[in-house]
């Protein structure tokens, strides 16, 4: 497998990113575009789990006054917004697994440190599942008798 030559090349163990070759000006780049990835996917998280609760508003009413406790609400969205995230952080590890692989004989340098995705992904959701659960804060179990 050919290694571009040049200064700024190093070999990297596939077994450590799933990589061959790191570009160190590249991935200074890759850093800014990442953070605003990073912001986009909190977003659309956010929006989802916040839809997803407005739905069930009724349901959250309903547990609300047979007793359910704010924790016991908190952690219903918060393990909603954990599983759509865990959800797609598999499928899209999967998807840039195959398009590390499929570059690793090319001169593209790509990273996947899967560790560091995986950790960010839960903590985007975990703090996106925030709005939702500030919206269920302030129900009133009433609504449920309207």
């Amino acid at each position: 497998m050919p290694t571009p030559e040049g200064p700024f090349r190093r070999r990297v163990s596939i077994d450590d990113h799933l990589l061959l070759a790191i570009d160190d000006r590249s991935r200074c780049r890759a850093g800014r575009r990442g953070s605003a990835g990073r912001c986009r996917g909190g977003i659309i998280v956010a929006q989802t789990v916040s839809a997803a609760t407005v739905e069930r508003l009724s349901e959250f009413a309903t547990l609300r006054a047979i007793g359910a406790s704010n924790a016991y609400l908190n952690s219903i969205v918060l393990k909603q917004a954990l599983t759509g995230g865990a959800i797609g952080y598999l499928l899209g590890i999967a998807a840039a697994a195959m398009l590390v692989r499929s570059a690793a004989d090319s001169t593209v340098s790509l990273v996947l440190a899967w560790q560091m995705a995986a950790a960010i992904t839960l903590a985007l959701c975990s703090v996106a599942s925030l709005t939702a659960i500030h919206s269920i804060k302030s129900i009133a179990p009433t609504i449920v008798f309207r």
